[in-house]
């Protein structure tokens, strides 16, 4: 009855991901729904969230939350040219969206486009100077043009955003 029913609901919105699914589920064609559920994966280093923010586009292939998280995951999973094409179709969407910058930054970095990189990293600390990642991928374009100072005072800045990051790299 409506207890039951009440329970199970509760049960359901205490899980985002449950929650996300049961969205999906229940309007499988709503790209929000699929890109939330990407998202909550994402959360939780979940990699099947490419698959939802891939399914998101599908129906709207003008979510630029969708274009640059897929980047992101891209990026960690080393399918640097798709991440590099995700950031770039979210640029065009939104050229001013500091965090398609910083993920279009970080995979040009690891794609050794090093003056590329530092260009989209700038752009993004312009737009969002508190960004962390901007930070860090400015560090990592200056150090691999060779310039170890400047690079120190973007990881320290980043240090200083985020200071229980573990990787950072001073």
């Amino acid at each position: 009855g409506l207890v039951g029913l009440t329970a199970t609901r509760n049960v359901l919105f205490a899980d985002p991901v449950a929650l996300w699914r049961e969205a999906v589920a229940r309007r499988p064609g709503n790209a929000r729904a699929h890109l939330n559920l990407g998202h909550v994966l994402d959360l939780r280093g979940n990699w099947e969230a490419l698959n939802w923010y891939q399914s998101a586009l599908v129906l709207d292939p003008r979510s630029r939350w969708a274009h640059n998280n897929a980047a992101s995951i891209l990026v960690d999973l080393g399918r640097i040219e798709e991440a590099i094409l995700h950031a770039r179709a979210a640029l065009e969407i939104d050229p001013v969206f500091p965090m398609a910058h910083a993920n279009l930054a970080s995979a040009l970095n690891r794609a050794n486009k090093r003056e590329e990189a530092l260009q989209h990293a700038r752009q993004a600390l312009l737009l969002r100077p508190s960004m962390a990642v901007a930070h860090f991928e400015v560090g990592n374009a200056l150090l691999n043009l060779g310039r170890p100072e400047e690079a120190l005072e973007h990881y320290e800045a980043e240090a200083k955003l985020r200071p229980t990051v573990a990787d950072i790299h001073c």
